[in-house]
């Protein structure tokens, strides 16, 4: 497992100790348990995750939320039982809290960055912008062969797609009653398929919806694949709609994610 961010706060930096405390608590015939154990694991307790993720809260790369700390701890006191445990929940809880606090002040600290990188990617996606429509100006003054040229299928002209695409809001909602229906797989994939069947708006409207009604996993999800194979110029537009919303902190994720 990769070393953890010394650049965190000592509070966060602590959690996290105490997160990979509780992974080495786990017990698995005769090996250790890998990220892999504990994504089956979870899994089985209706808590759906991947090994990327449980990778990145370990590295102090994205804070937890509290039910996947809660279910670390239950899992290592099914194991080795709660008097052997490293840490009591009470303590988990406490020192979650400290770590969300510290979290939550170098997050303002780092406000003034974010917005003087939101400011150069808002002024690159306006030249973009610009040069697409001066694209178009050309396509249209070649007559009727332009309606035989292709569109841009991301941020450009998406005619014809409107009636084909369901509203965020559908989407993001058809996924959380497919994840509160035990289908994790579904709910998971049906996430995945924002970035290509939404716009950048789009999408960030259905983060929100989803953060709203504290669905962390399939938040995390949507996160983690606006920042994967995406063309630079749907992040750019992605991260700009996060920041106007003021979703500050997962435009801040979206952008470190896209970076590492």
């Amino acid at each position: 497992m990769k070393d953890v961010d010394q650049d965190l706060p000592a509070e966060w930096r602590e959690f996290v100790h105490m997160l990979r405390g509780l992974l080495e608590q786990l017990t698995v015939p005769r090996r250790s348990p890998t990220l892999d154990d504990i994504c089956v694991r979870m899994k089985a307790h209706d808590y759906p995750i991947c090994d990327d993720v449980i990778s990145r809260y370990l590295r102090g790369k994205r804070f937890p939320p509290w039910g996947f700390a809660a279910l670390l701890h239950a899992l290592a006191c099914e194991d080795i039982g709660s008097a052997a445990v490293s840490a009591s929940i009470q303590e988990l809880r406490s020192w979650y809290t400290k770590a969300d606090a510290s979290r939550k002040t170098r997050r303002c600290a780092n406000c003034l960055v974010l917005h003087r990188t939101a400011h150069t990617l808002r002024q690159r996606v306006a030249e973009l912008l610009k040069a697409n429509e001066q694209l178009e100006v050309v396509t249209h003054s070649v007559g009727p062969l332009a309606r035989h040229l292709p569109v841009t299928p991301q941020g450009g002209d998406r005619q014809g797609s409107e009636l084909e695409t369901p509203s965020a809001p559908f989407i993001a909602t058809e996924s959380v009653r497919l994840l509160a229906a035990g289908q994790a797989e579904a709910a998971l994939t049906l996430v995945r398929e924002i970035p290509d069947r939404l716009s950048p708006a789009e999408g960030a409207a259905s983060l929100a919806m989803l953060r709203r009604q504290h669905e962390d996993l399939l938040a995390e999800t949507l996160v983690q694949f606006y920042s994967r194979d995406q063309d630079p110029k749907v992040v750019m537009r992605f991260v700009l709609e996060l920041q106007d919303s003021g979703s500050e902190d997962d435009a801040r994720l979206v952008l470190e994610a896209a970076v590492s």
